[in-house]
């Protein structure tokens, strides 16, 4: 006598429910004052330790520098100025000769950084490809290495800390500034 298959089936909507679920999670994740705005955080809001943040991440919380100054910019529009100009708005972008990934161009070094400036192992390569964690992971850097201005944050997400220092980001930032819907 046969066995009935008992093994459960998985609907066909079932990849794209648990996408939906990721997506809302992972957006529940990040903490900012606003949906549109990021600023530094005052020293008494910080964790002492970085697993405080893990239930509710913060990137600006789990920062080890507290002396950048407020970063009050519309992280949104900065976000989508950056990913035009970085992937002209395609996730799926990929650059080999830089190992650089997704909407950002994110590289592994800056996974790297990120993952330092929070403590613990946030991030993966493969959260480059998401819209949702790269915006953390800037929120992330910004909030970390602070900027004052839009051209700053921009400047600084394409060289580094000191990017704004460097005249090879200026070109950077004039594109960025096109786009920037403000």
């Amino acid at each position: 006598m046969k066995t009935p298959n008992t093994s459960p089936s998985i609907s066909p909507t079932a990849p794209l429910l648990a996408f939906a679920l990721g997506v809302a999670v992972t957006a529940l994740a990040v903490k900012l004052t606003s949906p549109s705005t990021v600023h530094a955080p005052d020293v008494d809001e910080c964790c002492e330790e970085p697993s405080e943040c893990e239930p509710e991440f913060d990137a600006e919380c789990c920062s080890d520098d507290d002396s950048n100054a407020s970063l009050d910019l519309d992280l949104d529009a900065l976000f989508e100025a950056l990913a035009y100009v970085e992937s002209r708005g395609y996730a799926g972008a990929f650059n080999s000769k830089e190992n650089a990934a997704g909407l950002l161009q994110i590289r592994p070094i800056m996974v790297r950084d990120v993952n330092r400036i929070v403590g613990y192992e946030r991030w993966s390569l493969d959260d480059r490809w998401s819209g949702a964690s790269s915006r953390e992971m800037l929120a992330t850097y910004l909030g970390h290495y602070g900027a004052d201005s839009y051209e700053q944050a921009a400047r600084r997400w394409n060289g580094g800390p000191d990017g704004d220092r460097e005249p090879t980001t200026e070109r950077y930032w004039h594109r960025v500034r096109q786009h920037l819907a403000l």
